[in-house]
């Protein structure tokens, strides 16, 4: 193999390539930027992230509580480093919702039904991420971070839900005696403010015409 020009993990590259990869794809099949979700559309932009990354997140703590329960843990350590966090809270989620939702959702919904664009970019996710082994959940996060863009039109909005949901799953990952012990009407309260949130954002999006 050849050496990379830097010493750092090749998931960095993979990541910067994704980046790179999302804008080219956008660029050679003439998407509208504003249909890659290149704009910003006030408030409930990073409102609407909020809300969808919250309850994302909700359910996947709620799913990692059960694996707790039946003795399953997940394959993340519980010791995650600085660099884990950068990398899967910063990192991945912006170089993966350029490339899924900006590029590869905004060319099929062009063609597609809402329901199909949604679907098959969320099986591109899932097949990208195949070697994980929690695909149904990755594949239900796919379609929860989908709609997020698709409800705002901002990549804002993905990114914002993919941080907040991962970081979620990784603070459950770092203190499962605290997720054990948490009860599930706090998680159920969560779960209801965040839809909340997205109702409001979403209704404010539409009412100022945005």
């Amino acid at each position: 193999m050849f050496p990379l020009p830097l010493p750092i993990s090749l998931i960095w590259y993979i990541a910067a390539g994704m980046t790179v990869a999302g804008v080219l794809l956008t660029w050679a099949t003439r998407l509208p930027a504003a249909d890659a979700g290149w704009r910003w559309r006030g408030w409930a932009t990073p409102a609407l992230g909020i809300g969808w990354g919250g309850l994302l997140g909700v359910g996947l703590v709620a799913w990692l509580r059960l694996l707790i329960h039946l003795g399953n843990y997940l394959p993340i350590p519980a010791a995650i480093t600085p660099t884990d966090w950068l990398l899967l809270v910063a990192l991945a989620p912006v170089a993966e919702e350029i490339f899924f939702r900006g590029a590869i959702y905004g060319n099929l919904q062009r063609n597609w039904s809402p329901f199909w664009a949604v679907f098959l970019s969320a099986i591109i996710y899932t097949a990208v991420h195949s070697p994980e082994p929690w695909i149904a959940v990755t594949f239900f996060t796919a379609v929860g971070y989908t709609l997020a863009f698709r409800q705002s039109g901002s990549l804002i909005t993905a990114i914002l839900a993919h941080a907040i949901a991962v970081s979620a799953l990784l603070a459950s990952r770092v203190y499962p005696g605290v997720i054990v012990a948490l009860p599930l009407s706090y998680l159920g309260m969560v779960g209801g403010g965040c839809v909340v949130l997205v109702l409001i954002a979403g209704w404010g999006q539409k009412k100022n015409g945005v």
